[in-house]
C-alpha cells in the first residue's frame, strides 16, 4: 500500500509543469507567472499508479454555490476519498 502512495507522491517531470501570464502589468511589459498542472498528466499518473477502475472524481455544488471536487483512490478493497473547493473569484472563472 505504501507503494501506491510514495508512485503517487512522486515528482511530475518538469515538462509537466506549465505556465501563462496571470496578470499583466499596466505597462503591459511584465507580468505574474502562473505555474499549473494540465488535469490530463493527474489523469495519467492515477492511470499508472492504480489503473483506470481504480479511481474516480466527482463534482458537487454547495447551496452558495461554491464546487467541491472529490477524488477517490481504490487501495485494496477501500475507496480513499479527499475533497477540496473554492467560490467564485474575479481571478479565476
Amino acid at each position: 500500500m505504501t507503494d501506491i502512495f510514495s508512485q503517487l507522491a512522486a515528482p511530475f517531470d518538469a515538462k509537466d509543469v506549465h505556465w501563462r501570464a496571470q496578470t499583466l502589468a499596466g505597462d503591459g511589459k511584465s507580468a505574474m507567472a502562473l505555474a499549473y498542472m494540465d488535469a490530463r498528466d493527474v489523469m495519467r499518473r492515477l492511470d499508472a499508479v492504480v489503473g483506470p477502475a481504480g479511481w474516480q472524481d466527482t463534482y458537487s455544488e454547495t447551496a452558495k454555490g461554491r464546487m467541491i471536487c472529490s477524488i477517490s483512490i481504490k487501495v485494496g478493497s477501500e475507496w480513499i476519498t479527499k475533497s477540496d473547493g473554492a467560490g467564485d473569484t474575479d481571478v479565476e472563472g
